[in-house]
């Protein structure tokens, strides 16, 4: 926008702070403030509920678009908790359930061998590296292997 402005004429910028505004250029930040890291004012503005605020980190292959937002997010699930997070950082298709609560430093990791959309259970994740499915690479390279031992036989 700022160097699209001289093509008009007559325009004028106007200045707003930071603090009056959450800019939302990615899906990071949408994600961040549909959170109860931002909360709404009684006068309606939008303010940091906390601050820092937590850095997020969504897989960019997978969430760069609004949509898939909504898929980590369902409808009427409420967004997770991040008060009291520092980061976030979400590595492939991953659902959240309802009721899930980040602290500290997070970083949830899909590692299921297709790549298949799997689910966060609701709770409480703390400074913590979260592979799923449950078991990580361990268990996808288990079932890959029943699937080839099966289809040999």
């Amino acid at each position: 926008m700022g160097s699209a402005i001289e093509l008009f004429d007559g325009a004028a910028a106007v200045v707003v702070p930071r603090e009056r505004f959450a800019p939302v250029k990615t899906t990071n930040d949408l994600f961040l403030l549909r959170s109860d890291a931002y909360k709404v004012t009684a006068s309606s503005v939008v303010v940091p509920a906390v601050s820092p605020l937590p850095k997020v980190d969504l897989d960019a292959k997978v969430y760069k678009l609004v949509d898939a937002i909504d898929a980590l997010i369902p409808a009427g699930a409420g967004a997770p908790s991040l008060k009291d997070c520092k980061s976030l950082r979400v590595v492939g298709r991953v659902k959240l359930s309802p009721g899930t609560t980040f602290k500290g430093d997070v970083l949830v990791k899909n590692e299921s061998a297709g790549g298949e959309e799997v689910v966060l259970p609701a709770g409480e994740y703390c400074d913590s590296v979260i592979a799923l499915p449950a078991g990580g690479a361990e268990e996808a390279k288990k079932e890959e292997k029943k699937e080839e031992a099966v289809a040999a036989a």
